[in-house]
């Protein structure tokens, strides 16, 4: 069975491989303490944990994790901001839908959830997404 750390790597090379999100500055595992918040923008993902319970059939269990990929964007203009943080997303979300196995790694991947926060820091307006990707390993 794959472990959550595989699953996580192969979310993240999926990530840096995909074309459209080239101008992504680092593609990290885990949340970067604030104080390395240098390179805008950014992706950092996480696993989250998950669910077990028992399968339909056989003494199996059926397990999905969870993970966050949260994309952070920081610009002058609001609107920017905003624009750059949905194109981001939309980015992700295709790249993570291209491969729902996530080469094999799991049964079946979806995103099940997008959330977006907004904060200032000086003179810029900081976006961030979070979306949540649940998958399904195979037993």
């Amino acid at each position: 069975m794959t472990s959550p750390k595989t699953i996580l790597n192969t979310i993240i090379s999926t990530l840096q491989e995909a074309d459209s999100l080239s101008a992504i500055k680092h593609v990290l595992k885990g949340e970067p303490p604030q104080s390395k918040y240098k390179a805008f923008p950014f992706i950092f993902a996480e696993w989250n944990g998950g669910r077990q319970q028992p399968a339909t059939t056989s003494n199996k269990l059926s397990i999905e994790d969870i993970f966050y990929i949260v994309v952070v964007d920081r610009h002058p203009s609001p609107t920017e901001a905003e624009d750059n943080i949905m194109d981001y997303a939309e980015s992700i979300e295709t790249a993570l839908a291209s491969d729902r196995t996530l080469n094999g790694a799991v049964a079946h991947s979806y995103v099940s959830n997008r959330e977006k926060q907004k904060q200032f820091s000086s003179d810029y307006s900081v976006v961030a997404a979070r979306i949540t990707l649940s998958t399904y390993r195979r037993n």
